[in-house]
């Protein structure tokens, strides 16, 4: 019982302290599309939240946040490099609860995930 109470607790703390949650990878590899792990998460430090993911190639990449409806509801334009980016997103942290989808355009390619926001 002690444990489950311990659990409970530790649970309840981690729904506080992350408000967002990301779903992760991308496209469809079945149907010939790249596979890419792209991950969506708040920095407890600053409360900002991230947009993680790999490059293969330096440039640039554009990232837009779309609500359920589809609606871009965020857009920003981000220089990246060859390795692991981490690119905040601006003003996410206005958003309200729900889920929305981050698609990344980078080198002619796009990529999507999504995440939950609850607060």
């Amino acid at each position: 019982m002690k444990i489950i109470f311990t659990l409970t607790v530790f649970v309840v703390f981690s729904l506080l302290a992350s408000p967002a949650q990301s779903s992760s990878v991308t496209n469809n590899p079945d149907k010939g599309e790249k596979n890419k792990n792209i991950t969506v998460g708040s920095n407890r430090a600053s409360g900002d939240m991230l947009v993680r993911f790999t490059a293969e190639k330096a440039g640039t990449v554009s990232i837009e946040v779309l609500n359920e409806s589809g609606k871009v509801v965020l857009q920003q334009t981000n220089k990246i490099t060859i390795s692991i980016n981490a690119i905040p997103l601006k003003q996410a942290t206005s958003l309200n609860e729900g889920r929305y989808t981050v698609r990344l355009t980078s080198n002619n390619e796009t990529f999507t995930t999504q995440f939950l926001i609850w607060k």
